[in-house]
């Protein structure tokens, strides 16, 4: 048997836990302590000794308040931003804020815009308690959801609107039916509108959602210069979840840069059946033709069409996903990725469009886009196959 190698806790002395050392055996007695007939109630345990290096720290240069604080006690606190004192023992820390958690706390978060409140329900329970509750159907930029709210939070609702409120949760509880169904416990906590940057992009989002989106925006002109773009040194590839970043954290920058899209579905045989290859709107009115012209019946004026956006379902890498219709193509685009003009298209057969629809699908492409604020949407400016 091979000779064993000491081991390295030998080379160490071993030194006495505090856990575990032996009391003395004979502990000197405590004098007791008369009992108070003082009628006042007991202190927190704290003397003079004690609170006074707290209050008054050695070494540390005094600190001066810009603002005058109010002494409040713990029961009388409100909801809101206010300069007040509180004198209290400190019974849990977290160095971290409630908003800045993100996801490094244990607790899940949702950040959700209120959709619609319905009307608030009465009922008597199993018990013949009487009780309310009130549907609050809440949404994201990704998904929707249900918050139910029971009893005397069923109030809270009444001042929420519609498109415009924004709520962050905090360890909500959730059920899943045929929708996610939201409802509060006894530790969820809710705050109304936060003063946060994702907040102001969601609301902005749910204002837009209320407005009524044009079937095929035109292109924008002279807004990218794809020119000095092809020549500039600095190109960049960007992934879907890069300018979803980007753009909240610059909404205001306009920029160029190259995607890398898989096309997953296409629709050009479909819109060629239903006679929609081609679309605009003119007078509120949408206009969809296989042709490059239409008349609008509320002007009685013909109509320049152009590609109807739809024919490319949608479009994805490896970060995320463009829905159907939410790209503005420009004509160069256009005829880069089919092959041929509207003219060409609209001529085409059946048998051509379907084998077009064929060749495309599952085809990765390689996108030039630009990116405004004034226009919204993401605007294909060329595509290389």
């Amino acid at each position: 048997m091979p000779p064993q190698s000491p081991s390295i806790q030998s080379f160490f002395p071993r030194e006495p836990s505090l856990r575990t050392q032996i009391p003395p055996p004979h502990p000197p007695p405590q004098p007791s302590r008369p009992r108070s007939s003082s009628p006042h109630a007991p202190g927190d345990g704290f003397n003079g000794a004690d609170v006074d290096p707290v209050f008054h720290p050695a070494g540390l240069p005094a600190w001066h308040p810009p603002k005058e604080y109010a002494e409040v006690e713990i029961g009388a606190l409100v909801p809101g931003p206010a300069c007040v004192m509180v004198t209290g023992r400190v019974v849990n820390f977290y160095d971290r804020g409630f908003v800045e958690g993100g996801g490094e706390v244990a607790d899940g978060k949702v950040l959700v815009a209120v959709k619609s409140i319905a009307a608030r329900k009465k009922f008597t329970t199993k018990k013949g308690n009487p009780a309310e509750k009130v549907d609050v159907h809440v949404f994201d930029d990704t998904a929707d959801a249900t918050l139910t709210l029971w009893g005397c939070v069923a109030g809270s609702a009444s001042t929420w609107t519609p498109s415009s409120t924004v709520l962050l949760l905090s360890n909500p509880a959730l059920k899943e039916y045929t929708r996610p169904m939201l409802s509060l416990t006894a530790e969820t906590h809710v705050e109304i509108d936060p003063a946060i940057a994702d907040a102001e992009w969601l609301r902005k989002y749910a204002h837009n959602l209320t407005k009524r989106e044009h079937v095929n925006p035109a292109f924008p002109e002279n807004v990218f210069d794809v020119e000095q773009f092809k020549e500039s040194q600095l190109r960049m590839l960007f992934t879907l979840a890069d300018i979803d970043e980007f753009a909240r954290a610059a909404p205001t920058e306009t920029f160029m840069g190259y995607f890398s899209l898989l096309i997953t579905d296409l629709n050009i045989t479909t819109l060629h059946q239903r006679n929609m290859l081609l679309s605009t709107e003119c007078c509120g009115v949408p206009l969809f033709a296989n042709a490059t012209s239409a008349k609008c019946k509320q002007c009685d004026k013909d109509v320049p069409l152009s590609i109807n956006p739809r024919i490319i379902g949608p479009l994805t890498d490896e970060t995320g996903c463009i829905a159907t219709g939410k790209l503005i193509w420009s004509p160069q685009a256009w005829e880069q990725l089919l092959g041929r003009t509207a003219e060409e298209l609209v001529a085409a057969s059946a048998e051509v469009l379907k084998y077009l629809e064929q060749r495309l699908l599952f085809l990765r492409v390689t996108v030039l886009f630009g990116w405004c604020a004034e226009v919204g949407r993401v605007g294909v400016c060329a595509v290389g196959l």
